[in-house]
């Protein structure tokens, strides 16, 4: 109540800023408490860095932070690439080879999208990690590794928002430990990068 008292005396703009810290540092308190957790995190990230390839995937808001994640590990060197999540029923379940992993973001773990995944993944021996706020969902019983990102206290209830602030910060986790584990280096990263002021700095 008391912490309510104050924000109700912030800008709103402020308080914004102070609901998604309490997301991240709950989001920390949470893997830091659970092993199990951590442990899950650390089996994804050694199934992406023996994979083929990572195929990520989502839709909504979800969906840019998978797009993000794809992104960002093959900037890095793993070979990675999003999948929109309405497209795999149309046609781009055949994009999936073995070796391959696909992850899935859905903030409910009830996407219809990427509920039907496993019943079309499993016959084909590629896992599905997927990164939900919630294990007792859809995903949540059905995927072959599960990574919470619990997440409260959304824009009106229902804009993803927080959700997305934590989604972002597992991505930033898995990123860290690929980097951490495969010892990539700045050149290494500027060789995927030459571009931008990025590429250009490391001139």
């Amino acid at each position: 109540m008391a912490l309510r008292k104050t924000f109700s005396t912030l800008s709103p703009i402020t308080t914004s800023f102070l609901h998604d810290l309490q997301a991240l540092t709950s989001l920390s308190k949470f893997y830091n408490s659970n092993p199990t957790a951590t442990s899950t995190l650390a089996t994804v990230v050694q199934e992406i860095l023996t994979a083929n390839r990572v195929l990520v995937t989502g839709i909504g808001k979800s969906g840019y932070v998978a797009r993000r994640m794809a992104a960002s590990l093959a900037s890095v060197g793993v070979p990675s690439h999003f999948v929109h999540g309405t497209e795999w029923v149309h046609g781009d379940l055949g994009v999936a080879c073995t070796g391959d992993i696909v992850v899935g973001f859905s903030h409910s773990g009830n996407t219809e999208e990427l509920a039907v995944l496993p019943q079309f993944l499993k016959p084909r021996g590629i896992p599905l990690a997927v990164v939900i706020g919630d294990s007792d969902s859809t995903l949540g019983r059905l995927a072959d590794h599960v990574v919470l990102a619990p997440a409260t206290n959304e824009l009106i209830e229902k804009v993803p928002s927080r959700s997305i602030v934590v989604q972002e910060a597992v991505v930033n986790a898995i990123v860290a430990q690929v980097i951490d584990r495969t010892n990539v280096t700045t050149d290494d990263f500027l060789v995927n990068h030459p571009g931008g002021s990025i590429g250009r700095s490391g001139v």
